[in-house]
């Protein structure tokens, strides 16, 4: 008698362990249009195509870094072992950005069932962007039904140009949350001019634009300088990068729909200036989280 009640008691004990285990998140990072020569990509940027843990990657890959970086100053949010890369294209166009939404939403699905397996339950997703990564990302809401229902995604969008034919797509159900970072000296975010060949034409701008045209509940805006300043592009993409961990733990405690401002103190920051761009791009990997 004595031990049946000893086995209940440690049935009882697991079975409640298996109910409080935590949550599997899984992180994926999306590269933008690629711009660049071939052998620059490959040399600074190269992301193999498809979704690939990071794991797989060279130490001193970029993506490695990123990983590195937004798992040690958030390790709460973004784990290290289930931090992927999505590669596509890099192609400029709706089309293109269309197409790698439908085979990303493919490969997640595959992904998240996999996890479903070891877990035995679906994982939280966070989907980091960079500038048109964003827009691929946001095709996933025309693609949900070949993902798990009630798969609820956070989307993270760095310098994304933000244009009527994909910001539709924010309100949808696949996305709990959602938030914008940008820059107003980021001239490369605007310079897509979206009207001259998107399916929905932007009333409000014939160029892309940095911030939603209208406000919306689930999405968190913030305009970013650094020592006071704005900075562009290629800064947002590599110097910046160690900062974003800092900048959504500001933003997760800001609950207006106003955007927010975020200046960040950095000394060692390395503006890009054009004749130092393989400076920018190299540049120190930082890992403290400021205070």
């Amino acid at each position: 008698m004595k031990m049946c009640i000893q086995k209940c008691l440690l049935f009882s004990l697991l079975f409640s362990e298996m109910l409080q285990a935590k949550v599997p998140e899984l992180t994926i990072f999306i590269h933008g249009t690629a711009t660049v020569s071939k052998l620059l990509v490959k040399k600074l940027i190269y992301c193999k195509k498809g979704l690939h843990n990071v794991d797989h990657l060279s130490e001193n890959s970029y993506y490695q870094n990123i990983a590195h970086i937004f798992s040690e100053q958030l390790p709460e949010k973004f784990n290290l072992i289930d931090f992927y890369t999505y590669g596509w294209s890099g192609a400029l166009g709706f089309s293109y950005r269309e197409k790698a939404g439908h085979k990303l939403a493919i490969e997640l699905s595959a992904l998240i069932e996999l996890y479903k397996r070891i877990h035995s339950q679906y994982p939280k997703i966070n989907i980091v962007t960079f500038s048109h990564g964003g827009n691929v990302a946001l095709y996933l809401a025309k693609f949900k039904h070949l993902l798990p229902q009630n798969i609820k995604i956070d989307l993270i969008m760095i310098a994304p140009p933000v244009q009527a034919t994909t910001e539709e797509y924010i309100d949808d159900i696949c996305f709990e949350k959602v938030v914008i970072i940008f820059s107003d000296a980021d001239v490369m975010q605007r310079m897509d001019p979206q009207n001259l060949y998107a399916p929905k034409k932007d009333k409000s701008s014939f160029f892309s634009r940095r911030s939603l045209a209208i406000s919306k509940p689930k999405c968190k805006q913030a305009r970013i300088t650094v020592n006071g300043k704005p900075i562009g592009h290629t800064n947002l993409f590599n110097s910046f990068m160690c900062h974003i961990p800092y900048v959504l733990k500001i933003m997760e405690l800001y609950n207006e729909s106003n955007i927010l401002t975020i200046d960040v103190q950095d000394q060692e920051f390395l503006f890009f200036k054009g004749y130092n761009f393989m400076d920018v791009m190299h540049g120190k990997r930082k890992t403290t989280l400021l205070k």
